[in-house]
């Protein structure tokens, strides 16, 4: 099933709601031009010491797939239990750092408002300018 309409549903509504993020595409090749990973759209930056060589990545990331949409939090892995943050958010399944749904219609997006908002207050990496996403 093609999920593309979903997805620019998706993006479309965080950059309304969340208007102040960086944002960035990554088309799902390494550096040969292999396809590694589904094309994804970035919001916000992330710098983890010892990832990535440092290099600066995304807070939150949306994809599709055959099964249909995918946010992933970066850097929230066994630290933040994502499943209770969404408690309410709808018909999705959430794993230790991803909610996956396929229509976002089905979405509590006041829930989802409140997830992302936590997890990029969580996930700043800017030590002098603590975030407070409204």
């Amino acid at each position: 099933m093609d999920y593309s309409n979903e997805l620019h549903t998706t993006v479309q509504w965080i950059a309304k709601h969340f208007p102040f993020l960086e944002t960035s595409f990554f088309d799902g090749k390494n550096a040969s031009g292999k396809i590694v990973t589904n094309p994804t759209y970035g919001f916000g930056t992330l710098i983890q010491a010892g990832v990535n060589g440092g290099k600066p990545t995304f807070q939150l990331g949306v994809s599709a797939n055959s099964t249909g949409i995918t946010l992933s939090f970066i850097g929230i892995r066994n630290r933040i239990d994502l499943s209770e943050l969404c408690h309410g958010i709808g018909n999705a399944s959430i794993t230790k750092y991803c909610i996956k749904f396929t229509t976002f219609k089905a979405l509590n997006q006041n829930v989802l408002q409140h997830v992302i908002k936590t997890i990029l207050n969580y996930t700043d990496t800017k030590k002098n300018d603590p975030l407070e996403y409204h």
